[in-house]
């Protein structure tokens, strides 16, 4: 538990200054501790914290609680058992540098960031919320908690030098929210503000008008300049890539609505808008949807694929695109025999093992989620995978998952782009992949199914690729490609039967289309004979017709 607030001085407590915020710094509950230290406090208060309780009133008298009251602890008393305490035997700590500390205390801080980037949870209703945004309180409701999160995107665009315009007050019945641009980044595209940094080739050259919204999802996605007024939905599906080298973007947008009381108060509301207050209109979009792999960019709005091949844009700001691929060196000894080295610096006076090996014969990937197996290659080495599909990950209606395997270095261009692997005829082949230099890797093997969960067991190897496969590796490796052959086999054998039963149905519609034509042309000749004999009795009859009449009496 525990929020913001003082944990101590101040004797009018936790009050608003005249700018409309605490004097003492918020927090997020995100502590960092060093373990010699902590392991002297916990041994000092044995794990204790004070607790008070934090009673919520429903009326001024303080007689009834608005719910049920619990015993919390402020993080901030944490800072108060920070200090040496007697040892385990009795021996009391000093006050100079002993476990860190000096001056007898040790080392207490914090780290501030913006508002902005700070602690908007959604705790209050909607009616709660309004009365504490009229007293200048944070409402901490689900309107201010969605817009917050469009601001801190809005934010960091702002702080890497990108031109946004910032937010304006808005109140939706009675909650006021920053509205701005509405900026969402998916986390697979900017987990944090370093990696935007390379995802944004020239963050001057953005430019976001107030009205406009903004949302990226995919992990290989570089935008160099972009000028946006009105709204721009980019997602590029996992085993692909974009590079947005120009994009001018300017239509109506979307627009947050108040929704009126009659309509809030309504039981047909769902729950999700009468929490909020407001409802988003869409009136017009600009789609860019990248689905199919390979590398794609954009220049003045035009979509075009360049390569087969995805790119990674994570390992830097210089257009990968145009990045040679690694190549084994064979110069002057640089202390790794003259290998090129381009997965990562690996130190430490013991050199990793150039053999080996790691398995699991069951794991689970929700929808989404991925595995990162990592691996430190002294030397070029060839990396063999082998993944497959446990009865559990077969849905009733036969569907399989969607899996996405990588291999990627701590620096430099991916070895193996994310790549889809063949799961339709059950678990996909085993692959070696062939990595040229040394360096520290990681083999990423994702879930980008949206409701499958994936269970899977997997094994992964590397050895060098100089000395060789033995001759256990060699058997191993024929027995492995006997199991590929077999199931590439099993699938033409089942495609084939698939054809040939297609052929027999085409074979038996043929049949009954030509034996229906053959009814039709009897039909025909037998309703072309009637209109015939029609056609001649009608003549006949109007050949006696003047004859009737001069017989007639």
């Amino acid at each position: 538990g525990g929020g913001g607030g003082g944990g101590g001085g101040g004797g009018g407590g936790d009050v608003n200054s005249g700018s409309g915020y605490s004097v003492y710094p918020g927090n997020t509950n995100g502590i960092l501790l060093s373990l010699p230290e902590y392991e002297a406090a916990l041994r000092g208060s044995g794990g204790a914290v004070r607790e008070f309780v934090n009673p919520k009133y429903a009326d001024a008298e303080r007689r009834c609680f608005r719910r049920p009251a619990r015993l919390e602890c402020m993080m901030q008393d944490i800072a108060w058992l920070m200090q040496p305490r007697a040892r385990a035997d009795g021996a009391a700590s000093g006050g100079g540098s002993d476990n860190g500390c000096e001056g007898g205390r040790l080392g207490v801080g914090f780290t501030s960031v913006p508002p902005e980037w700070g602690y908007f949870p959604s705790k209050n209703d909607r009616l709660t919320a309004a009365q504490l945004s009229a007293k200048g309180i944070p409402p901490y409701s689900a309107a201010t908690a969605e817009f917050a999160l469009y601001n801190a995107h809005a934010s960091a665009l702002r702080a890497l030098g990108a031109e946004v315009a910032p937010p304006q007050p808005r109140s939706f019945h009675g909650v006021s929210v920053p509205l701005g641009p509405a900026v969402i980044f998916s986390p697979c595209f900017a987990p944090c503000m370093s990696v935007l940094a390379r995802k944004l080739g020239s963050p001057q050259r953005l430019s976001v008008s107030r009205k406009s919204a903004l949302l990226v999802t995919g992990r290989h996605i570089r935008i160099d300049e972009l000028q946006l007024d009105g709204s721009l939905e980019i997602s590029v599906a996992d085993g692909a890539s974009l590079h947005i080298r120009s994009l001018v973007v300017q239509n109506e947008g979307w627009r947050f609505e108040d929704l009126s009381p009659t309509v809030l108060e309504d039981d047909r509301c769902p729950e999700v808008l009468q929490m909020r207050g407001y409802t988003l209109r869409r009136e017009q979009a600009r789609r860019v949807a990248v689905t199919k792999p390979g590398h794609h960019e954009m220049d003045h709005g035009e979509l075009v694929l360049v390569s087969r091949t995805a790119v990674s844009f994570c390992d830097g700001a210089a257009d990968l695109t145009d990045e040679a691929p690694p190549q084994t060196s064979s110069a002057a000894p640089r202390g790794d025999g003259g290998r090129l080295s381009f997965g990562g610096a690996l130190e430490g006076q013991t050199p990793p093992p150039e053999r080996a090996a790691w398995c699991s014969s069951a794991l689970s990937l929700q929808p989404g989620a991925e595995l990162r197996v990592p691996l430190v290659l002294p030397v070029p080495s060839l990396v063999r995978y082998e993944v497959h599909l446990l009865d559990a990950s077969r849905s009733s209606l036969g569907l399989q998952p969607s899996l996405v395997l990588s291999l990627l270095p701590s620096r430099g261009k991916a070895v193996l782009p994310p790549t889809l692997l063949d799961t339709a005829a059950g678990s996909p082949p085993p692959g070696t992949i062939h990595v040229p230099g040394s360096g520290i890797f990681h083999l990423v093997l994702q879930n980008t199914s949206l409701l499958r969960e994936a269970t899977v067991s997997a094994a992964v190897t590397h050895r060098p690729a100089e000395g060789g496969p033995s001759a256990e590796e060699e058997e191993e490796e024929k027995r492995a490609e006997a199991v590929e052959r077999a199931a590439e086999l099993a699938v033409l054998r089942q495609q084939d039967e698939a054809l040939a039963a297609s052929e027999k149905e085409l074979s038996q519609r043929l049949w009954e289309v030509q034996e229906t034509r053959r009814r039709q042309a009897a039909m025909m000749e037998l309703v072309q004979r009637d209109l015939a004999t029609l056609q001649g009795r009608g003549e006949g009859e109007a050949a006696m017709g003047p004859l009737r009449t001069a017989n007639a009496p």
